[in-house]
């Protein structure tokens, strides 16, 4: 849910100017949400594993987990590359001219997250791919708890984030709607 400020500096009717930034800002937005939205239901799936009792469809999830997993993983990962391109950057030069303290420590931090996540996912994929036709409940069990801990960095990844970008581009928003009105 948004609130009022957040509509307000995304919103291009309420702005003097519609900035490139803007743009950037609302696809970061946009793409976090979709992201977090597409993990959940993942982490559902692998969690439905649990009560699974039949291997045969157990081992059916988890080869589609698998293929949802790659797809998420894929797009995580071009959208990590355009905001080290494109939003790290600026929030960070943006914060040494308002002398407030670098973000790149934060940024390590969440890069660390990343790494440990698919650290995660590949064990996920080795358990699943090491399946015996006819696997047990038990490992079927393993490799969903796997993916949950992927799937749990993942969303705590997002949310720290969230948490440390989002409130940066609405003050940047804000600067520049100050700047040309």
């Amino acid at each position: 849910m948004t609130t009022t400020k957040e509509k307000h500096a995304l919103d291009p009717e309420s702005v003097a100017r519609v900035s490139p930034w803007m743009e950037a800002a609302v696809r970061l937005k946009e793409e976090h949400q979709l992201l977090r939205d597409r993990i959940v239901r993942i982490q559902t799936c692998a969690r439905s594993i649990y009560a699974e009792l039949d291997p045969e469809r157990s081992r059916i999830i988890l080869e589609v987990l698998q293929l949802r997993m790659e797809d998420f993983m894929s797009q995580l990962h071009k959208h990590s590359e355009w905001e080290e391109k494109e939003v790290f950057p600026v929030i960070e030069i943006y914060n040494r001219r308002m002398f407030k303290p670098s973000i790149t420590p934060s940024i390590w931090v969440m890069e660390k997250d990343h790494e440990l996540a698919d650290l995660f996912v590949a064990s996920f994929n080795e358990t699943v791919d090491a399946l015996p036709m006819v696997c047990s409940v038990e490992l079927a069990r393993k490799a969903a708890a796997n993916l949950d801990q992927a799937c749990l960095i993942l969303l705590e990844h997002l949310e720290l984030e969230e948490e440390l970008i989002f409130p940066l581009a609405d003050e940047l928003l804000t600067d520049i709607d100050y700047f040309y009105s």
